[in-house]
């Protein structure tokens, strides 16, 4: 019996060993850093939230929209690598303000929360944990891109 349940738990095992599964793309490679394309969607929908694009019935405007994303990610990873040369940073609070403003825009072009978790495809709560590297990202390149343009002026 205890044989049975061994061979039955090994072939099992080998039934799906051999099935690949896959959890994600590589969008883009910016030196040593990977743009997933789960993160590019995540940032289009929440576009696509706040510009009130519904993916099933403007397939053009989301694709548009997942196009901006994956762009602006590209952007602001180079921008980030040129940040870490001169040691721009951006606060915990500041990237936590900018995401909750972010959350409130969505909601708010959406109308309700419910319909703003279903138009990003996730909650809230789970949106703004995967999104907050992104903001904070976000966040660093526009500060550098700040000081940048001061300095010229």
């Amino acid at each position: 019996m205890i044989l049975r349940k061994i061979l039955s738990l090994f072939f099992l095992g080998v039934l799906f060993s051999q099935q690949s599964i896959l959890l994600d793309e590589i969008a883009a490679v910016v030196d040593d850093e990977v743009v997933l394309l789960s993160d590019v969607v995540l940032s289009a929908n929440a576009l696509a939230a706040q510009e009130n694009v519904d993916p099933n019935t403007s397939p053009n405007k989301y694709k548009n929209l997942l196009l901006k994303s994956s762009e602006t990610m590209i952007e602001q990873l180079v921008i980030i690598k040129m940040t870490k040369i001169d040691s721009v940073t951006v606060l915990e609070k500041d990237v936590e303000r900018a995401l909750e403003r972010q959350v409130q825009n969505i909601i708010s072009e959406s109308g309700s929360k419910e319909t703003a978790e279903q138009l990003l495809g996730r909650k809230i709560s789970e949106f703004k944990r995967s999104y907050k590297n992104d903001m904070e990202g976000k966040l660093i390149a526009e500060k550098y891109t700040s000081q940048l343009t001061r300095n010229i002026q």
